[in-house]
């Protein structure tokens, strides 16, 4: 279902944005003059309203059918906008993400990197703490890894305070 809510909020289907963030994406994309709002689900209704009436809109509606369609693509762009504040820029002008596999991730780290981190990790989980071992099998579970990803850049400054790789060895890593 696509919903523009009157207090400036779009829904579709479970994608939740503002209207200025959806308009980033779609500046097309209007209320007809006068109404504040609109509901519209594929083959069942579509309905617009001011203040105090509803009125039935176009069945079906093209634009709300490609909107619909177009969900999983609002969610991504959402994604990047929030984790690379790019919050107010088109969809359009988003880089693609730099996304490698988890092992060509794994082979930009030397062997004695990863040797340390490996033992790091054992000794570590001995003393009880698994935040070491959390953060590795994250990485080995996920496919593929996206180099912008802050959460990735996290992972490489925790090991770069513990001492397991060079602070310069970051950027390389990244890269």
């Amino acid at each position: 279902m696509f919903r523009h809510h009157p207090d400036g909020h779009i829904k579709i289907g479970s994608f939740e944005c503002s209207l200025s963030a959806f308009l980033l994406d779609e500046p097309a994309y209007s209320l007809p003059i006068g109404m504040i709002g609109r509901e519209y689900a594929p083959g069942a209704y579509h309905r617009v309203f001011d203040s105090e009436n509803q009125f039935a809109g176009q069945m079906p509606w093209p634009d709300g059918d490609a909107y619909l369609a177009k969900e999983p693509v609002y969610k991504e762009a959402q994604t990047l906008r929030e984790t690379q504040t790019l919050r107010d820029t088109p969809l359009a002008d988003i880089p693609p993400p730099r996304t490698i596999s988890t092992l060509a991730f794994r082979r930009r780290f030397a062997a004695k990197e990863l040797a340390a981190i490996t033992l790091a990790a054992s000794r570590a989980l001995a003393a009880g703490d698994a935040t070491l071992q959390v953060a590795i099998d994250d990485l080995n579970s996920a496919s593929e890894v996206h180099l912008d990803n802050p959460e990735i850049a996290g992972g490489l400054d925790m090991l770069v305070a513990s001492g397991l790789i060079a602070a310069e060895r970051k950027a390389a890593l990244l890269a």
